[in-house]
């Protein structure tokens, strides 16, 4: 198979199944909160929801062997039971008022999401000659399917809330339909070491994974906190989530234009993955910070656009560096992941409970927030960058 056609084989099953996954989370994810607290549905249980399966989806990730079946499973298969399922989840959800029933489902619909992304993140970085501009496409596909769900789930809503859940369920046939017949490409192209028990990793190499990794998935638990705020505070100020997320997505793709899977190689190049990420997330955290000084749609607005702007930059880079830890082998791969998910997990479900705390406490309490987060991730930042200026101190010292 020539070089380009093994690209454009990748390429076109990430396309298609992320944009399609892309779509039916956003369609739900967002107007379901506004649809649920309309229907008498507790407000902080509501708006929580988004949070409550950020944290069961990077719990999936972080259990060994769920990890090794995302890494071994035939993506195709799984894909499509994983619609199904995701498609009736969601149904039910929308429909109850048990914040227990709620909350049990919402988690297992996350194990399923978490599952599929690490199949993606897998295929994304199975072949190093490839992981930049799969990456890119993932992020693309991600904000055109994101993109297409909210605006079309807005404007079905505000017809009537009884037509946004009938395009739910037309849509998920429609979903489950036109993936039928995606190839599979785990069978020839996939490159990345198989997990076996012959393949062992040092004890040195464990210990540097865990201190790098650990350090990165604080900062991003630090910095997701923020988003998963965010995304509980904007259905506090107005019913138009839809629109305003669109307004995230769209940004994305007009600044996908500009950057490209070249830019990621530079960075990756010249050692500033991090540096580059941590960027990233101060300035989500900032945008938190704004929105809850200036609680208004314009303000909002105005944000959604920045957002977009450092998320299209975040969301490869950090592909990227997770690749770059697990140095293309799986047995690495399962480690990183399994530590990083972990740690991210235990602050996501520290999230559910720190937002909801200033939900309660209104819009206005955000700002304390903000001005914590913003203070752990530069501290984060720090301790990073001077483990690493300790390890190359010590290779100094055994060269010299």
């Amino acid at each position: 198979m020539k070089k380009n056609d093994e690209l454009n084989l990748y390429l076109n099953v990430i396309r298609k199944t992320v944009i399609s996954n892309s779509f039916l989370l956003q369609y739900f994810l967002k107007i379901v909160v506004v649809y649920m607290i309309s229907n008498g549905v507790t407000t902080w249980v509501a708006v929580s929801i988004p949070v409550v399966l950020e944290f069961s989806q990077t719990l999936s990730r972080g259990f060994r062997k769920i990890i090794k079946i995302a890494v071994n499973i035939n993506y195709k298969k799984y894909f499509l039971i994983y619609i199904l399922m995701t498609a009736m989840i969601c149904l039910l959800i929308s429909q109850s008022h048990n914040l227990c029933v709620i909350y049990a489902l919402t988690i297992i619909l996350g194990f399923l999401v978490g599952i599929n992304y690490s199949c993606i993140t897998r295929i994304d970085t199975s072949n190093k000659k490839y992981e930049s501009f799969c990456l890119m496409e993932e992020e693309k596909s991600s904000v055109i399917g994101g993109t297409l769900g909210l605006i079309i789930s807005q404007l079905l809503y505000d017809l009537n809330p009884i037509i946004y859940i009938l395009g739910f369920i037309i849509f998920g046939v429609l979903i489950f339909g036109i993936n039928t017949n995606i190839p599979n490409i785990e069978s020839k192209n996939d490159c990345m070491e198989p997990i076996n028990k012959e393949s062992k990793i040092s004890k040195i190499e464990k210990k540097n994974i865990f201190v790098i990794t650990i350090s990165y998935a604080l900062l991003t638990g630090a910095w997701c906190m923020g988003t998963s705020a965010m995304s509980e505070l904007i259905p506090l100020i107005t019913t138009k989530v839809g629109y305003l997320n669109a307004i995230y997505t769209i940004t994305e793709i007009i600044a996908l234009l500009i950057i490209n899977a070249s830019i990621i190689n530079k960075f990756k190049k010249s050692g500033k993955l991090l540096y580059m990420e941590t960027i990233c997330a101060i300035c989500d955290v900032l945008y938190l910070l704004l929105v809850s000084i200036f609680p208004n749609v314009f303000c909002i607005a105005f944000v959604m656009f920045l957002c977009g702007l450092s998320s299209t930059i975040g969301d490869p880079i950090w592909g990227a560096i997770i690749s770059s830890y697990s140095e293309n082998n799986r047995e690495k791969y399962a480690l990183v992941n399994n530590i990083y998910f972990i740690i991210r997990a235990i602050t996501s479900f520290l999230s559910i409970f720190v937002c909801r705390y200033f939900v309660i406490k209104g819009i206005y309490s955000f700002k304390y927030l903000a001005l914590i987060l913003l203070s752990l991730i530069i501290i984060l930042y720090i301790i990073w960058k001077f483990f690493i200026l300790c390890e190359k101190f010590k290779v100094y010292l055994l060269n010299s």
